[in-house]
């Protein structure tokens, strides 16, 4: 099934049943120099090279889960009625217009949503790219039959273990260790792009290792953070970071992965206001169907209630919003050595007002700190090991 599309002036094919295959006219592949191997990024970045375009959307269709993991930000945290497709379709169907191309759908557990399948469908066959995060323990034949005809982009699932002990206890859940493993299988038996992640804090590291050895034994591609997000009511979950001893381990082990494959990173960069995709081409929807910047400023900045005033609305107000600081310099940042590791943005610096009105953000001197101490002891550790 193929569907033509028209992104601002571009005309596009896509093929609704694989997973990413899109089609430019020769005239724009040319003058692009566009390949076949064109990555997401480059294709959002060309057509959002004139206007803002809403091309990317993550959107956290639930905030339930099926696992009740006592790391999670977002389960027990959180409490949002759910949104029916019905109630959504009117928005989705806009943003299709405005040029939605590529849809994450997450949660909670995205799959548990009550309409996942009827969504997936419907963004699949409209000429949508879509990638899902789940944790797969829950996945039926009907979710294997609507993934094998029409491919996700990727299917991101999280293993928090591999014997049931562990599994268990790090999800407090019903399910088993096997449901998980066992679906990540048959889902890669069908030839959908399986990607496997784990979060390495004090419950997940005791098997992190034998994780990444069955994800390496089946050759399926495995990434890890050790990140702590604090959740979305504001709740610190610092209390569940790795020993010190393994959170360096596994950080020197991204750092040194990131070099082989890219080369150092770039350093001495000053922090701009939405210099990342959220300027050009990236919005997110939360599970009370609010329009946001990124999910990175749930519970922190209210976003815009689109059930009260309407998707186009919404999107105008989030663009004024973004419009006024766009690119002024965070101020305060320098552009350390440790700008590589720093994610300092509007969502984490702290806000700057005239007469009531946000004007701009200053850095969060103590995240500055805590990401140069923790970016030194990291390349100490990868000199040690490259030498």
């Amino acid at each position: 099934m193929e569907k033509i599309r028209k992104i601002g002036k571009v005309d596009v094919l896509i093929d609704c049943n694989s997973s990413h295959d899109i089609y430019f006219d020769e005239e724009f592949t040319n003058k692009n120099n566009l390949s076949n191997g064109a990555s997401q990024l480059d294709i959002c970045q060309l057509l959002s090279k004139d206007e803002f375009r809403p091309l990317y959307l993550m959107w956290e269709i639930v905030d339930k889960c099926n696992f009740s993991c006592p790391f999670c930000y977002i389960v027990g945290h959180s409490n949002n009625k759910v949104v029916r497709f019905n109630e959504a379709k009117k928005s989705i169907d806009s943003l299709l217009d405005k040029g939605l191309l590529y849809c994450l759908l997450t949660g909670g557990e995205a799959t548990i949503h009550p309409d996942f399948i009827e969504i997936y469908k419907y963004l699949k066959t409209n000429g949508v790219i879509v990638e899902v995060y789940t944790n797969g323990a829950q996945l039926t034949n009907k979710n294997f039959e609507i993934f094998s005809k029409y491919k996700p982009y990727k299917l991101e699932i999280t293993i928090y273990g591999i014997t049931d002990k562990v599994f268990i206890e790090n999800t407090q859940s019903k399910f088993f260790a096997k449901n998980v493993l066992d679906n990540i299988e048959i889902l890669k038996q069908s030839g959908v792009n399986v990607i496997c992640k784990t979060a390495v804090n004090s419950m997940t590291a005791t098997e992190f290792k034998s994780i990444q050895h069955w994800c390496k034994e089946r050759n399926i591609k495995h990434y890890h953070s050790s990140d702590i997000t604090d959740s979305y009511d504001n709740e610190s979950l610092v209390r569940f970071v790795a020993p010190i001893d393994i959170k360096l381990k596994y950080e020197v082990e991204n750092e040194i992965n990131f070099i082989n494959s890219y080369g150092n990173p770039k350093t001495g960069v000053k922090k701009s206001c939405f210099s990342c995709s959220v300027g050009s081409y990236g919005i997110h929807i939360n599970s009370n169907f609010e329009l946001q910047p990124c999910s990175s400023f749930n519970g922190k900045r209210k976003g815009y209630d689109i059930r009260e005033l309407g998707i186009d609305e919404s999107f105008e107000k989030m663009r004024n919003y973004i419009s006024s600081v766009y690119e002024k310099p965070i101020i305060g940042c320098t552009g350390c050595d440790s700008s590589s590791h720093c994610k300092m943005c509007p969502a984490l610096g702290e806000e700057v007002t005239h007469n009531g009105q946000i004007i701009g953000y200053k850095t969060n001197n103590n995240y500055c700190e805590k990401i140069r101490t923790n970016h030194k002891k990291i390349m100490a550790e990868v000199e040690k090991q490259t030498l």
